[in-house]
Formats: C-alpha cells, sequence, structure tokens
C-alpha cells in the first residue's frame, strides 16, 4: 500500500453494502484524468463511516478528491478475473 491523492469525477452511481462482519462500506468508481489527457478508472472503497456518508451525498459527475491508503493495480483486459497486474 501507498499513500494516494486522486482527484476526478464520481463516475455512476455509489454503493453502499454490509460486509461479512457487519460493518457496512460505500463502493464508488473515480474518473480520473491522466497528463496525456486520457483518463483511468479508480474503484474507491470507504469504511469510514464519515467518508461513506460524504460519499453517499454526491451524484454522479460531481467532482472530488480523495486521500489515503491505494493499493495500485491494474486489470487487463483478457486476464483472469480477480486477477491484477502491479505496475
Amino acid at each position: 500500500m501507498i499513500d494516494g491523492l486522486i482527484g476526478g469525477k464520481l463516475y455512476g452511481k455509489l454503493a453502499q453494502r454490509v460486509g461479512q462482519s457487519g460493518k457496512a462500506f460505500v463502493t464508488a468508481k473515480v474518473r480520473t484524468p491522466t497528463a496525456n489527457g486520457e483518463s483511468l478508472f479508480v474503484n474507491v472503497i470507504a469504511f469510514s463511516e464519515s467518508v461513506g456518508s460524504a460519499l453517499l451525498a454526491l451524484d454522479d459527475g460531481d467532482s472530488l478528491s480523495i486521500s489515503g491508503a491505494a493499493c495500485p493495480a491494474a486489470h487487463h483486459a483478457g486476464a483472469r478475473p480477480g486477477r491484477a497486474a502491479i505496475h
């Protein structure tokens, strides 16, 4: 894990879920621009109740910045599902 800071726009709907432990968490997808004009999709998981509430107040297309522990991985087409390749 590394400390990360991303900025971009919320993409699609957020989801609030409950894990096997019974604790709630929120998932989101952020479309983040890159220096070459393309975009990356960043999957976000918020375990903090206050952060989850703040995310749930946003709508598709809203701008946001997020900081925290990050686990960078790239998913490649044709790869086995659930397998990530670290760059």
